[in-house]
């Protein structure tokens, strides 16, 4: 018998964007808003409403995965292994 995983719920999901819009209002320049389509100045609606349709925690991670400061640093610490 395996383990699975626990689903994420669409609140946790919410959550996760909620701190991820925030973290790039407070500290960010706009530029990962730019990385998934959405302007610079982008409202917390904008964002919410551009996750809609899946806000699920693969979306966001590939989203995050894909923003090349953070590719940088996954492709710099798998050299390092």
């Amino acid at each position: 018998m395996g383990t699975t995983k626990p689903e994420t719920s669409i609140e946790e999901a919410e959550d996760m964007l909620l701190g991820l819009y925030e973290d790039e209002i407070d500290n960010g320049d706009g530029s990962f808003f730019e990385h998934i389509g959405l302007p610079p100045d982008t409202t917390w609606e904008q964002f919410r409403q551009h996750y809609a349709d899946r806000p699920s925690p693969e979306r966001i991670g590939n989203d995050l995965a894909t923003y090349p400061p953070i590719a940088q640093r996954i492709a710099e610490l798998e050299v390092e292994r």
